[in-house]
């Protein structure tokens, strides 16, 4: 017992010392400063050390009432934390649907039993010195037993958190998130002074529009200012009075005296609402905007007043700008948004806090009836329409939501604050869930200054999504009614959160409940705050009247508006998603970039989040709907809203959602001065669409039957002239829409967009950009190519691909049927990119008859080589040496070149030898080249088995074998593997991907072009790529992109922010294939256990990495890191189920330098991406363009003599219209495989890979980039035998006479002898550094040295250092001050500045050179 006591005390001691988290309560009657935050709370990183602020100097502060009925300022800078004891009386309702939820219940209830188990032993009475078993023993000090809430603690980072890194990444967050209340004196101050000034103002008499002006131009003669009326503008001579008095109450609003505030990158708001008089208004003041108009007047007399010039030194003084700004953009509902000025006095000086404060116009909740606000009345009367009885007038929600909104800021503010104070972790959970959304662009909002501009976007209508999720949030603590109750009944079922959580369960509890609540089906009516002295209005109104009216319902407690109103379904939708999308990453434990998805990186750009984007030039004027403009407020917006709806309904289940994006930075949400014109909007809207892959695509709409006259009638409306009435193969008669024509099948959703937006909208398809246009031909030939160049290839259905793959099907169906083969052909095994779809380039069927003419130029005439293997059936009679083997493949390589021409017409044979065969004798080394009168071609190589095993038994048995015959069976093992094991099953996994997932190969086939444009494709391994999209792809789950272009800007997104030196890639390959395996197994039929099974994986299901092998793999990458810590051949560590040791692929490259070049060229093309706007196809080439400037050379080649130069990204089609048989190179011979390009770069970094590394475009690139070893380079070293580079003698300087250097000169002039005939030019690049230059001159010696380039004069600045390409210039350099003319016949190295942007050739004298500088 008395330890128990002891315990029990050391506890309160451990609970006093920690300072509760608390919601403030509303509002009060002394403004003081805000209390000191909680002692985990960090002050603002961003606030400097000098703004201290007086924090407790306003205790005398003055009486001035903010609220003379509600004691509510009190509770919001006084209260403290509220109580963590949950009383959880409905626990006994257990069968209820959690719609999904994780039983967090009982992972609480669960820590309630963990104080039994930690009690501690009874400790020794008065130690003198304790001693750490006393300690221990004691339950204190520093080894003390962890407390019931340490245990509390760490359970809950292991089964909440799943990272304790998540966990103490958000604590350190959180704090820097809020806003610093500790310095809030001088805001505190200006608040106080505020409601001093408005109580001091004088009233203006209610009079008609034109005299109430002029009264308030004379008021405030010193300050201009124009109204922000609403359109329609009320009439001058209008009857309807306008006056002004001072405001009834003033109360602080909205999340400051929550203490839920979060800065964003422009700050934080402070809102107040002023209470207008209710004198000032009449009894249908509602109807026609007369609301709106008199509120606008109302604010304008405010606005006059508080910008009034006041002595800087008075005590009345504010220290702030005034200006106008729409509520979250709607223009019926403006506000006053004062600025703190950085030149203020210091004492009202809150500049540095980054806070804006809004004044939000108010009324009373009874100032109007509330039953002619209700969703089904219209308050607004349509100009000009005959019928007056608002009985045929179609209803106004929005309009009739948006006056009740300004009535409600009191009775939402007292309900939020009751609810959070008796939730601990309400106001961190608030903090999370506003950063996440603001993350996905919902709500208002910039990024700070330093950021690119325009980068944010936001979801239209979502600008209240910080106080919707902060009533989610309050509404899943509290609970719904009971169905069985009548409206306003306060009893409810089990909450879905309880008080007692974490901050964490309860930002995963929101995420999981709107991830999974259906709002469309099942809408919400929160309960009502009867309990907090919170009026309700739900019994005047039917609950199914906010459900006929809107297509997404959350009523109010109040049960006066519904709080998704502003939002369109679209970003409801979007809002659900992504909240599904949070949630699913939740649940992993291995994912290391959690936070940074969490909370960090911007998703707001709907390349990153949607399929298709269009980017809308939509019209401001009076094209929209009148109704629909009287509801929304203006043409703009009824025209953003009505766009999105009209585009669902044409797409139907083509797409999943769709949603309208606004710029941050749109004049919509910028506020204005007093006396300028209200701000508009500048009509462009960007469109999302996020599609269904399997529906996307399809040719038919099918509509009603004719039997049905109304539905056939609204069917041939909506679709117009498109609508047709057709009979189907079942005997169907509908009503129909058929996309036929031109254009791929991928462009059918954009030609149907294009179409309903023109017919309803009166919006021209000119106006109508969508990104992935921007995109078209970048994986096509040029158009401009000779037409007989490739034969006719028919295109069926999406595959592009279905051509070659149906002639390797016939191919391998013509081999089976060979007879004379000494053993059965058991299997052909595809192990090519064209065959699985994921081929840069679709293959183009060859006119074989046409090379070497006009027909098919050089430049055209590549003839890719598809590799397959050949498995024939095991026999005893293959040889067991492993020579003889070889030869054994040798000669069924022959019969097979002697009997396929023989029995396949048109088709050519031709056994081909690796480059290397010469090397080894017992490694894989032949192939059978196959060339078809289709015009492809396809290698193949023989699989035995037994080599596998002749291979294994040398490097097993070490007592028989020497070290280097190991070394060579290791090396033919590692062939075999690669060829024979590894890429077939590579192959057959990639192939089930992309059948899994539609818009998979040409998000890779986009990502490979642009890694290959970037000159990198020799550094990176297609197959690598593939695997980085397999992961994407299979983790994405239900939000896999769906276009190539949405899949390719994730994929740049995903390279731009990898870690690649802390983190691994693991990727769920063979788990994807096998789901899609057991995908068409259950589609077919087969497998009743399968199609029952309840692990059974669905298509749009989220599949992980193995958990079992995530050890191994952290085991193998650690490994790695340790044996390459400089990242010199292996940068990447990309894995998969069969290779967790990640040597398949990337075992050699990226290097480090590859891999970070390609991680800046993701993100900035990323960033591009991004920043929106109207892309054309000029922007998107500038992503695929490479930079020239990091190479120390550049090599030149010849364009027409490159047979892949067609495919170049930048071909020029004066390069083939000249071409003919004279001019033909290449000559009629078929050669597969062939690149001369690919060639020489192979050669050249064959001899030289200790010297230089190579950068080149695989894919028709005419440039070759070279960077030189920086330690051969750069530095000196003595002479010894078989250096390995070619050397030149060091003459000048340290080491002269014995130390030698790369001898560039020599080597450059190699590479030039090399590439006869292929190579144009070499230019050498040079660092420029400043004025005023000399001229160096090469010697005689440096000429012989270097003789295949004239003598050139160069002017290089003083004080340059050249490059070390350039040493050769610099032995015996004589500097002079008259420049040499020289006039070479020819120069083949050209030089210039690594700025400089002009490549054109110095063919003479090198003098004249561009002043640049680095």
């Amino acid at each position: 017992m008395p330890a128990l006591k002891q315990k029990k005390q050391t506890a309160e001691k451990r609970k006093a010392a920690v300072p509760a988290s608390s919601a403030a309560a509303p509002s009060s009657k002394k403004l003081k400063a805000a209390p000191p935050p909680p002692a985990d709370s960090a002050s603002d990183d961003d606030m400097d050390e000098d703004e201290d602020g007086d924090e407790d100097g306003d205790e005398d502060g003055e009486d001035d009432d903010f609220d003379d009925d509600e004691d509510l300022m009190a509770g919001a800078r006084n209260g403290s934390g509220g109580d963590d004891e949950d009383d959880d009386d409905d626990d006994d309702d257990e069968d209820e649907d959690d719609e999904g939820f994780d039983d967090l219940e009982a992972a609480a209830e669960e820590e309630e039993g963990q104080e039994e188990e930690a009690e501690p032993q009874p400790a020794p009475t008065k130690p003198t010195t304790p001693s750490a078993a006393q300690q221990k023993r004691s339950g204190t000090g520093l080894y003390a037993l962890p407390s019931a809430d340490e245990i509390r603690k760490l359970k809950e980072t292991t089964e909440v958190y799943k990272n304790n890194v998540l966990r103490l990444q958000i604590d350190e967050m959180l704090p820097a998130i809020r806003p610093a209340y500790s310095k809030s004196a001088p805001l505190d101050l200006v608040l106080r002074r505020l409601k001093s000034r408005l109580d001091s103002l004088k009233p203006i008499a209610s009079q008609p529009l034109a005299p109430a002006l002029k009264a308030l131009s004379k008021a405030y003669s010193k300050t201009k200012i124009n109204v922000p009326f609403a359109d329609p503008q009320p009439k001058p001579d209008a009857p309807n009075p306008f006056g002004f008095e001072k405001p009834t109450n003033m109360h602080l609003v909205g999340s400051w005296p929550l203490r839920t505030a979060v800065k964003r990158g422009d700050g934080f708001d402070v809102d107040i609402a002023v209470v207008m008089p209710s004198s000032l208004f009449q009894e249908k003041d509602y109807l026609n905007y007369r609301y709106a108009h008199k509120r606008a007047f109302y604010l304008a007399a405010l606005g006059a007043a508080l910008s009034s010039p006041v002595s800087a030194d008075s005590d009345s003084a504010l220290g702030v700008s005034v200006q106008f700004q729409y509520a979250e953009g709607d223009p019926r509902r403006p506000i006053l948004v004062l600025e703190p000025q950085k030149d203020a006095p210091q004492e009202i000086n809150f500049h540095k806090l980054r806070a804006t404060i809004r004044i939000f116009p108010s009324i009373e909740p009874t100032l109007f009836t509330y039953g002619r606000l209700a969703p089904s009345r219209n308050s607004v009367r349509i100009a000009g329409d005959e019928q007056e009885d608002e009985a045929k007038q179609p209803p106004t929600p929005r309009y009739n939501a948006s006056v009740l909104m300004d009535s409600l800021f009191v009775p939402h503010l007292v309900y939020l604050h009751s609810v959070g104070k008796e939730c601990p972790a309400f106001s961190d959970a608030c903090a999370m869930l506003k950063t996440w959304a603001f993350k996905r662009g919902f709500g208002s909002g910039s990024l700070r200054k330093h950021q690119q501009a325009g980068q944010r976007r936001i979801m239209y209508g979502s600008g209240s999504i910080r106080f919707l999720l902060t009533m989610v949030l309050a509404h899943l603590l509290r609970g719904e009614p009971t169905p069985t109750e009548g409206p306003g009944a306060s009893r409810a079922v089990r909450p879905k959160l309880l008080n007692r959580f974490s901050s964490f369960q309860l930002f995963r509890g929101v995420l999981d409940w709107l991830g999974s609540h259906d709002f469309a089906s099942k809408p919400v009516r929160m309960r009502d705050g009867l309990d907090f002295s919170v009026f309700s209005r739900a019994d005047k109104i039917p609950f199914e009247e906010f459900q006929q009216h809107f297509d997404r319902v959350l009523v109010d407690p109040t049960g006066s508006i519904n709080l998704l109103a502003p939002f369109t379904a679209g970003a409801v939708d979007t809002l659900q998603a992504e909240a599904r999308r949070t949630f699913d990453l939740l649940k992993v434990d291995d994912r290391d970039d959690a936070f940074d998805v969490l909370f960090m990186q911007d998703f707001s750009a709907p390349v990153l989040s949607c399929d298709e984007v269009a980017h809308i030039a939509i019209s401001t004027s009076a094209e929209a709907d009148a109704s629909k403009r009287a509801d929304y407020g203006s043409a703009f917006h009824a025209t953003a809203a009505s766009l999105n709806a009209t585009v669902r309904q044409a797409l139907t289940d083509r797409a999943r959602r769709s949603v309208v994006v606004l710029n941050a930075d749109e004049p919509g949400f910028a506020s204005w001065a007093l006396d300028a014109r209200p701000a508009s909007y500048s009509g462009t809207v960007e469109l999302g669409i996020v599609l269904d892959a399997e529906q996307a695509t399809r040719l038919v709409d099918h509509g009603p039957s004719p039997d049905d006259a109304d539905a056939a009638k609204r069917f041939q409306a909506f679709w117009g002239k498109l609508a047709e009435l057709r009979r189907f193969k079942d005997g169907r008669i509908i009503q129909s829409v058929v996309w036929e024509g031109a254009g791929a099948k991928s462009g059918i959703p954009r030609r149907i967009v294009r179409h309903v937006l023109q017919l309803h909208h009166g919006i021209q398809a000119a106006r109508v950009a969508f990104l992935a246009e921007a995109f078209d031909g970048l994986l096509e030939l040029p158009a401009q190519l000779p037409k007989d160049a490739f034969l006719p290839v028919p295109v069926v259905g999406v595959n592009r691909f279905q051509h070659i793959q149906g002639t390797f099907d016939g191919l391998v169906k013509q081999l089976r049927a060979l007879e004379g083969l000494p053993l059965s052909l058991v299997s052909v095994l595809p192990c090519a990119p064209a065959l699985r779809g994921t081929n840069t380039f679709v293959p183009p069927a060859i006119n074989l008859a046409g090379l070497g003419t006009s027909d098919v130029p050089d430049c055209a005439s590549y003839l890719a080589a598809h590799d397959i293997v050949l498995v024939f059936e095991s026999s005893p009679k293959w040889p067991d040496d492993l020579e003889a083997l070889q030869a054994m493949k040798l000669a069924f390589f022959e019969t097979l070149a002697r009997l396929i021409p023989a029995n396949m017409s048109g088709t050519r044979t031709r056994v081909a030898f690796d480059e290397d065969a010469a090397a080894s004798s017992i490694q894989d080394q032949c192939a059978l080249e196959i060339i078809t009168p289709t015009g492809y071609a396809f290698r193949a190589r023989i699989q035995c088995e037994r080599e596998r095993r002749l291979l294994e038994e040398i490097i097993e048995e070490k007592r028989y074998n020497t070290a280097k015959e190991q070394r060579q069976a290791g090396l033919a093992l590692a062939r075999y593997s690669h060829r024979f094991v590894t890429a077939t099953r590579h192959h057959t996994a990639m192939a089930a991907v992309s059948h899994r997932y539609p818009a998979f190969g040409e998000s890779v086939r986009l990502l490979k072009r642009w890694v290959s444009a970037q000159m990198l494709s020799y550094h990176v391994a297609e197959e690598l790529l593939e695997l980085v999209a397999v992961e994407l792809f299979a983790t994405a789950g239900a939000g896999a992109p769906s276009s190539g272009v949405a899949g390719f800007a994730a994929l740049l997104k995903r390279l731009g922010s990898w870690r690649w030196k802390d983190e691994p890639i693991a990727v769920p390959l063979f788990s994807v294939a096998g789901a899609e395996d057991e995908m068409k197994l259950r589609q077919s039929g087969g497998g009743l256990a399968l199609a029952t099974s309840a692990n059974a994986v669905k298509r749009d299901a989220v599949i992980r990495f193995p958990a079992d092998k995530l050890a191994s793999v952290q085991a193998a990458f650690t490994s790695a890191r340790r044996a390459d810590p400089s990242l010199e051949t292996a940068a990447w560590f990309v894995c998969s189920e069969e290779d967790v040791e990640s040597r398949a692929w990337s075992r050699t490259a990226p290097f480090a330098g590859a891999a970070a070049g390609l991680k800046a060229l993701a993100a900035a093309a990323s960033a591009r991406l991004e920043a929106g706007g109207r892309l054309d196809a000029v922007d998107v080439l500038s992503i695929f363009t490479p930079s020239l400037g990091q190479y120390d050379f550049v090599i030149h080649l010849k364009a027409a003599v490159l047979s892949r130069y067609a495919y170049s990204i930048n071909a020029s089609p004066v390069v083939w219209q000249d071409a003919d048989e004279s001019t033909s190179v290449l000559g009629s011979e078929a050669r597969p495989g062939f690149d001369a390009a690919e060639a020489y770069v192979q050669l050249l970094q064959r001899l030289y890979q200790d010297s230089f590394r190579l950068f080149h475009d695989r894919q028709g690139g005419i440039l070759i980039g070279g960077s030189w070893n920086p330690h051969l380079r750069n530095q000196a070293r003595k002479y010894r035998v078989a250096l390995g580079f070619s050397v030149l003698p060091v003459v000048e300087g340290e080491g002269a006479g014995e130390a030698v250097k790369l001898n560039v000169g020599a080597i450059l002039a190699e590479m030039e002898r090399l590439g006869g005939g292929l190579v144009d030019r070499i230019e050498v690049l040079l660092f420029r550094a400043r004025p005023p230059s000399t001229t160096v001159r090469r010697t005689a010696a440096q000429t012989t040295a270097f003789p295949s380039t004239p003598m050139m004069d160069v002017d290089v600045p003083n004080g340059t250092v050249l490059s070390a390409e350039l040493n050769f210039f610099c032995a015996g350099v004589e500097n002079f001050s008259g420049a040499e003319s020289v006039e070479p016949a020819d120069a083949s190295i050209h030089l210039r500045s690594k700025e400089s942007s002009q490549w054109s050739p110095l063919p003479r004298s090198c003098s004249r050179w561009a002043d640049s500088e680095k």
